[in-house]
């Protein structure tokens, strides 16, 4: 299910209810994520990273909501207001902030205005509307980094 199917089914009214981006992570997003498997402590709010790029040190990054496996942030979400179209602007503003949090950079970067959602896979460049349940997270996180590491051997026996 996608998270407009899941607007439709669950939230009545939703141009007179959901106006703001707050109204959107609040009463749409955490609770379509608590559906799909996520913990409240899978997700942090607002939460300042820090961004480093070689010695440069940037201000911190605040997305939304992001969510850790095993310690490592690997789903960033950005909230946009209902009135906001989903442009390449916004997209890309969030799958900069899954490119930077951490190293290595997040799985996945969703952007949703609470009915369209776009959400990017930040290694392949694969988009989709569907946001990964946590068991599928979990299990492309493991996917990801044993390709990573892969690539890793593969160079370092060259």
């Amino acid at each position: 299910m996608d998270i407009k199917e899941w607007v439709f089914e669950n939230i009545a009214d939703f141009n007179s209810k959901i106006k703001t981006e707050e109204d959107v992570k609040i009463k749409i997003v955490l609770p379509f994520l608590k559906q799909l498997g996520y913990e409240e402590s899978d997700m942090a709010y607002e939460t300042p990273i820090s961004v480093q790029i070689g010695t440069k040190k940037l201000p911190d990054i605040r997305p939304d909501i992001a969510i850790k496996v095993n310690g490592n942030v690997q789903l960033i979400i950005d909230s946009k207001r209902p009135s906001i179209t989903l442009a390449e602007k916004e997209v890309l503003q969030c799958t900069s902030y899954a490119k930077l949090v951490s190293t290595p950079p997040a799985v996945y970067a969703v952007t949703t205005n609470g009915l369209d959602c776009v959400v990017t896979n930040i290694y392949t460049g694969k988009r989709t509307s569907k946001i990964p349940s946590k068991n599928q997270l979990v299990i492309d996180v493991n996917k990801t980094r044993k390709k990573e590491l892969s690539q890793i051997q593969l160079r370092e026996v060259k």
